[in-house]
């Protein structure tokens, strides 16, 4: 029987995978590439949609030019339904413009008192301050609205930011509440660079609805992955802390325009964080090390537990609740009524000037920059009772020996773990608490905010930062946490002066205030 050709033939070798799939794509390639050309030449597609990152595009427009009022700017830091509470910034007058740069400290400066300050000590031409701070705001989003602000033409720029760095990193942690990673979200958000995918997106848009700029992303709490981090890992925080202001720097620099620089003021009474053993410690050590930790601060006199370990943390609203829009209980209202606050440690300098207005029912003038105790939350009261008690000092011979105790278990723990912030914190409070070793205390204070793993406030390791970068530079620095220090007793922020971890009030804020012209003011 005859065979076939094709039975005969040799057999062709298969065609790769990949080689196939690319013959039959260059078509569409070339294609997709010759219509982006046109569209370039056409300058069409050019205009990006809403960024799908939830962190830090800088691309996001965080200033707009006012239409029709060459000059004039509107911030865009709020959600579009209130646009009406944006800042007006209007085109320069003649007058020096100052730009105030941070978080949520920042936002709540009495800017309008600097301006006064400074235009008393320099009439002519007189300085115009416009306070661009906002809450939650770090140093990568601070940057972002740094060089955008540029634009706005400044002679001055004032940064007061430190508190944020572990409270605004943790947007980038929740990234995968969101069902995407951020690689690839950055991925997505890249797309938007391409003119057809804009183009596309254009023409399914509804008609009559306007591209709004991309805007800043709504602030989000951190996730719980944030509060796992080592203390090993808490040190790249600081490096970008640092990598971005200098950036800022630089910046300035180019542009001609003059920086202050200002260390920023934390609470050294508030308790870290709880944090994780290191990794190399099996999990039976970490047992017992929590253990002992929980017997030595049992020891403590129950008469100062709530200036050690607060059962509710005070917050910055605490102190005002009257005007929190929530009716008091009945057995508030009467505790309110009757409850005295205890004397304040007298503060030295501006800090001992409390501006009038701001405080009722203190028995002490020196140093009064609490509001109305009336008004306080009731949570608020056993921790400023309990911290008054902690300065006096007058231990009772039992309450002595049971400290003495606590703190001999502290230092134990901390040859375990020589930077756990709860032990060092406690360690602190003992130590002070005691009287033997003053100075000790206030370092083992200062130890325990830098050790801590998720801090909301700034400390010693981004202060001196601050100061490194001012020195590199030659920029003006105003070190606010040294002058603060000076101020209190001790050498020790507490609440006297702090509304919470890292919040002033409002009489300390008024005095910094003049602090900052002062260092506007330097030569």
């Amino acid at each position: 029987m005859g065979q076939s050709p094709e039975a005969g033939a040799p057999h062709a070798a298969p065609r790769p995978l990949l080689r196939t799939c690319a013959f039959a794509l260059a078509p569409l390639i070339a294609l997709l590439l010759s219509l982006e050309a046109a569209l370039s030449l056409l300058g069409l597609g050019a205009e990006r949609g809403q960024p799908l990152s939830a962190g830090f595009d800088p691309h996001a427009q965080y200033l707009v030019p006012v239409d029709g009022s060459p000059g004039a700017w509107r911030t865009q830091f709020r959600g579009i339904e209130n646009t009406h509470k944006e800042l007006q910034i209007p085109p320069r007058d003649g007058r020096l413009r100052l730009l105030l740069f941070g978080g949520s400290n920042t936002q709540g400066f009495p800017e309008e008192l600097m301006q006064r300050a400074l235009n008393e000590a320099a009439p002519d031409p007189g300085y115009e301050v416009i306070n661009l701070g906002r809450p939650g705001y770090g140093s990568e989003r601070v940057l972002i609205l740094f060089e955008q602000a540029l634009a706005l033409e400044p002679d001055v720029v004032v940064i007061y930011s430190g508190h944020n760095e572990f409270v605004e990193s943790g947007f980038a942690l929740e990234l995968a509440d969101r069902g995407a990673t951020a690689q690839l979200l950055r991925a997505l958000d890249r797309l938007q660079q391409v003119r057809i995918v804009n183009l596309a997106v254009t023409a399914f848009r509804p008609a009559g609805v306007p591209l709004a700029p991309p805007r800043p992303e709504a602030r989000r709490s951190p996730g719980a992955r944030f509060n796992q981090l080592t203390f090993v890992q808490t040190q790249v925080f600081y490096e970008a802390y640092a990598e971005n202001l200098a950036h800022m720097c630089e910046l300035a620099e180019a542009a001609g325009v003059r920086i202050v620089l200002s260390t920023v003021i934390g609470n050294m009474l508030f308790r870290p964080r709880d944090c994780g053993l290191p990794l190399e410690m099996s999990g039976e050590m970490q047992a017992d090390f929590e253990q002992r930790l929980e017997w030595a601060q049992q020891l403590i006199p129950s008469r100062f537990v709530e200036a050690f370990s607060p059962s509710v943390p005070p917050r910055w609203y605490a102190w005002r609740d009257t005007g929190r829009d929530r009716p008091a209980a009945p057995d508030d209202a009467v505790g309110a009524q009757s409850y005295r606050a205890p004397r304040l440690r007298p503060l030295s300098g501006p800090l001992a000037l409390a501006p009038a207005g701001i405080v009722k029912r203190i028995p002490i003038v020196e140093g009064a920059h609490w509001t109305d105790p009336a008004g306080w939350e009731p949570s608020l009261r056993p921790v400023i009772d309990a911290v008054a008690a902690l300065h006096e000092r007058e231990l009772t011979p039992q309450e002595a020996l049971a400290t003495q105790r606590a703190a001999a278990l502290f230092e134990q723990l901390l040859i375990d773990c020589d930077n756990h912030p709860v032990a060092t914190f406690n360690l602190a409070l003992c130590t002070y608490l005691l009287g033997h070793n003053d100075e000790g205390a206030t370092q083992l204070l200062i130890d325990a905010a830098c050790f801590d793993r998720t801090p909301r406030r700034g400390n010693q390791t981004s202060n001196d930062i601050v100061r490194e970068l001012a020195a590199r530079y030659d920029l003006t620095l105003l070190d606010a946490e040294a002058l603060y220090r000076a101020r209190c007793p001790d050498g020790i922020i507490g609440w006297e002066v702090m509304l919470d971890v890292c919040h002033i009030h409002p009489g300390a804020r008024v005095a910094l205030m003049h602090d900052i012209a002062r260092a506007v003011l330097t030569p």
